[in-house]
Formats: structure tokens, sequence, C-alpha cells
């Protein structure tokens, strides 16, 4: 799959790392942690940490971008604990190259190499495990199987089943776009293998899926339910309630 210009690998627009970047260089200019706030101006904190974050987000990106196994990114802690090991190893030498030239140039706090790889190790470990434990705890919500009378179709569909209906010993499945088959078999176990797509009987011949279902309409003495696609089947006395009651569900969701 390519990716638009301007975009990272993972989908992000350029411009959304610059606002990253300006926002939380503009904070810790302000904070002037690490002694930056006595040694250095206003204006030489905001440049020196607008840097330094731009560095962290290169860092970020490259080792994001390592050649390994592709897995569940937010499940996976050998593939965090690689790519923070990465990070670890990108940034700690572009962070402390960045001090030195600070404290050569603009009176910085001159920041050892040992101690860098120290606060870059510390801050990488918390921030890789909290986002770790953040991924771990979104509970995700498999996809519903196909319904089983699906597999008894010639080919499976692009589209979903709209209705059923019985034909002598055979049941006519309706396609949402129009199409038919005939399959040789007893109309409770078509309804019962439409599980878990909702829908209900309209008629002891006719059962629609929720989906497909639009409104009831009057057609001289009967009650008539009107689908999506225009066709309309017959809705009998003793099913009408649980129309009723298929459309207000609908109607709930949207």
């Amino acid at each position: 799959m390519g990716m638009n210009d301007g975009d990272d690998a993972q989908g992000y627009p350029a411009r959304t790392y610059v606002f990253v970047i300006l926002l939380v260089g503009l904070f810790l200019s302000i904070a002037g942690p690490f002694g930056t706030y006595e040694a250095l101006s206003l204006p030489a904190r905001a440049l020196y940490w607008v840097t330094v974050v731009a560095l962290a987000m290169a860092a970020i990106v490259v080792s994001s971008r390592l050649p390994m196994r592709q897995a569940d990114a937010t499940q996976d802690l050998t593939l965090r604990i690689f790519q923070g090991g990465a990070f670890i190893a990108i940034f700690a030498p572009l962070l402390y190259g960045a001090n030195t030239i600070w404290a050569d140039t603009a009176g910085g706090p001159q920041i050892g190499f040992v101690r860098t790889l120290a606060y870059v190790t510390a801050a990488t470990i918390v921030m890789s495990w909290l986002d770790y434990l953040v991924g771990t705890s979104r509970v995700s919500t498999p996809p519903e199987p196909a319904p089983r009378l699906y597999q008894r179709l010639n080919a499976m569909p692009d589209v979903d089943i709209a209705r059923l209906t019985v034909n002598d010993h055979y049941v006519d499945v309706y396609l949402a776009d129009g199409s038919q088959e005939k399959l040789l078999m007893r109309f409770s176990d078509a309804i019962a293998e439409m599980s878990p797509v909702k829908g209900t009987c309209t008629h002891r011949s006719h059962w629609v899926t929720e989906a497909a279902a639009d409104k009831i309409v009057r057609v001289g003495q009967r009650d008539m339910l009107v689908l999506t696609s225009g066709t309309q089947v017959p809705v009998s006395r003793r099913y009408r309630d649980d129309v009723l009651a298929t459309l207000q569900r609908k109607a709930a969701k949207q």
C-alpha cells in the first residue's frame, strides 16, 4: 500500500509531527528542565528544546521503521523492547552531541554521555511500558462470523443476504443486489443458519434481515413491508408486532 506525499510509514502527515515538535518544545522551553532555565535565555531554550524534540521524533520514526517480524504492536512486548532499544541507540548519541554543541557555543549545561544515556533509557522504559499497558488494556471486538447459510451458496457473494422466502421444498435466498439462489432445505433451518444476522419473519413464508427492512405500508387490505430495495413482502397479523419491533430497533441504531 503506497503512502501519500508528506505522510510517514504509519500514515501521519508531516504537519502532525511539526505541530507536536513545536508544542512539546515550547512547553520544555518554558519549564527549562535539566538546568536549561538558569543557563539559557528563553529564545535559546526554545531553539534548544525544539531541536532536541525534533531529534527525538526523528529517532522514533527511524526506530519504528527498522525491519522486524510484523506483530500487533499493542500486545507484542518483544517488538516494543526492540524498538525501545533502537530508539535509545539512535537518540542518546544525538542528544549528547546536541548538548555538547550547546555547551560549547551557548554556555548551556554540559551533560556527560553516561548521564544522557541514563536519562534516555529511563524515559524510554517508562513511556514504552505505559504505552504497552494502555494498548493491552484495549478490548478488541472480533468480527462476527459470516452466517453459515452463505456457505451453501454457489459462491461467496459480494453483497449481503436480504431475505428468505419459502418456495415449495426450497428456500429462495435473495441478495441485496436483487440476485437469488434456490436451496433445498427447511425454512426454519435457513433462518437458524442466518445467525448472528438480525432479522424477523414477516409471514410464515418470508424472513427479512433487519438491515433490509425499511417501513410498513398498507396496500388494500394487507400490510406490506417495504425493503430498502423497494421490494414488498407481506406482513401477517401474527408477525406484525415483530416487524414493528425490528423497524424500531433499526431506527434506534441510526
